[in-house]
């Protein structure tokens, strides 16, 4: 069955073979047989193309234009027997007929060449006396170019006046005054753009500076002012001014802040010695020695209330010691013995009574609120004894209350002055920008200007009383451009 089943196949292929040859045999044939008719197609039009060819030629030549038909019948390909036959026949007539005009055109020319001379003689006259014209006409116009070149430059319009030169130039190039004319504003030009290149670099500056001096950064302030100023000095001294006030500002505010900071440091150091030595003082078993102690207090810290009561109580018990005092024992002293069973006499008891008294009396002198004494030279000053405790002041029971000033700290971009008037009525106050005033709770109207940098502003402030105000503006209507062409204008 397998031996069938490949017979079989065999034999399938075979005639897919046979079939796939008959095939390509036809496509074969019919390849060659319309190759065959695409020749013959080619054949008639390569026919009629010659023939064509042929009567276009024939047409120019009696159009008389030799060349033209000669060109193309030269130009037909593929090469054509009857176009050769032609070719050769049109260039035979050319030549004839060319012959027969060469002989007429020679007498023409030489008739022609006569009056040409004579009208050439006549033509250079009148070039030379039209060149003569157009020379002075030229030179004149380039007079006048170089004066409008001049009025250009005079008005910045460098461009436009070299432009203007040049045209000139064209007109009268031997011209020597319009080259040194032409040079000078060429430098004209280089140095008004490297004045406006440098007032652009100035107004960056100035601006950098301006915001850095806005933001508090002091140090990168001042190098963009001094860059500034190495451009033009005049232009960046108010920055630098103003950079070198904020400095001063700040380094007087660090110095009050190191001078605050020492005296905290010396106050709380005072205040541990105090401390201690007041310890000292509660501690000592002796009158003497806290009275020591208090007065080294009291040098070290006069001001304190406390300390001269205390003092003026050592100093009682030392001159008047209690009985309790008295009877302390002493340090290394032993106590007597008193004997019991035998009672005290009068006069005894007469000595202690009296003695208790003048123990009291003195107490109260000593810690006695003394009577303010008014001074001689101002008698709203009262002068109070170091050991009084309660606080005396001046005679007028109607003093008004102290009113807590506010600061009040100004940004602006650009920098502006700014003046602040109050509403309720006073004296206005005025600062450039950056700076920080002190200033009365209220109500004030302000005004900022810089010159004409920018537009002018105008608003009104509240001020709180004690607290700190910050006010930060952006100025209206800043133009860089309009600033570099004030500072080049100056």
């Amino acid at each position: 069955e397998r031996q069938r089943q490949r017979e079989a196949a065999e034999a399938e292929r075979q005639r897919q073979a046979a079939e796939a040859d008959r095939q390509q045999q036809a496509a074969e044939a019919e390849r060659r047989r319309r190759a065959e008719e695409d020749a013959r197609i080619a054949r008639e039009e390569h026919e009629r193309a010659a023939q064509d060819a042929i009567d276009a030629a024939g047409q120019e030549y009696e159009a008389g234009r030799y060349d033209s038909a000669i060109a193309r019948l030269e130009r037909f390909s593929p090469p054509h027997a009857d176009v050769a036959g032609a070719l050769v026949e049109l260039r035979a007539a050319v030549a004839e007929r060319l012959s027969e005009a060469e002989a007429a055109a020679r007498a023409e020319r030489e008739e022609a060449a006569r009056r040409q001379a004579e009208e050439q003689r006549l033509r250079e006259e009148e070039a030379r006396r039209q060149e003569d014209e157009q020379r002075a006409a030229r030179a004149a116009r380039a007079a006048a170019l170089a004066d409008t070149s001049r009025e250009l430059a005079s008005a910045g319009q460098y461009p436009q006046a070299l432009a203007t030169l040049t045209e000139a130039t064209r007109l009268d190039p031997a011209n020597a005054a319009l080259q040194e004319l032409t040079r000078q504003i060429r430098d004209a030009k280089t140095s008004h753009e490297a004045a406006e290149r440098r007032a652009r670099e100035l107004a960056a500056k100035i601006t950098d500076a301006e915001s850095r001096l806005g933001a508090g950064d002091l140090g990168k302030a001042r190098k963009s002012a001094e860059a500034a100023a190495q451009i033009d000095a005049q232009a960046a001294g108010a920055i630098l001014g103003r950079i070198g006030e904020a400095e001063a500002r700040a380094a007087q505010d660090k110095a009050e802040q190191q001078k605050a900071a020492e005296a905290a440091r010396q106050a709380r150091e005072r205040e541990q010695k105090v401390t201690a030595l007041l310890t000292k003082a509660r501690k000592a078993k002796k009158p003497v020695d806290a009275l020591g102690f208090l007065e080294e207090a009291q040098r070290l810290d006069p001001q304190r209330p406390e300390l001269a009561a205390q003092i003026a109580q050592r100093q009682a018990e030392v001159a008047h010691p209690t009985p309790a005092a008295a009877a302390r024992p002493l340090v290394g002293t032993g106590v007597p013995e008193r004997k019991t069973g035998r009672p005290l006499s009068p006069a005894l008891l007469a000595g202690g009574g009296v003695a208790v008294l003048l123990l009291v009396v003195g107490i109260w002198y000593a810690l006695r609120d003394p009577t303010p004494t008014p001074d001689p030279k101002d008698p709203g000053v009262v002068t109070v004894d170091p050991r009084r405790t309660d606080p005396v002041g001046p005679t007028t029971p109607d003093t008004p209350p102290v009113v807590a000033a506010s600061s009040v700290t100004f940004n602006t971009q650009p920098w502006t002055r700014v003046t602040l008037t109050p509403v309720a009525g006073g004296a206005p106050a005025t600062c450039e920008t950056p700076c920080q005033l002190q200033l009365a709770p209220g109500d004030y109207q302000m005004a900022f200007e810089n010159g004409g940098l920018s537009q002018p502003l105008a608003e009104r402030l509240a001020v709180p009383a004690g607290q700190p105000v910050d006010v930060r503006r952006t100025m209206p209507g800043f133009d860089v451009d309009r600033a570099v062409a004030s500072i080049v204008g100056r």
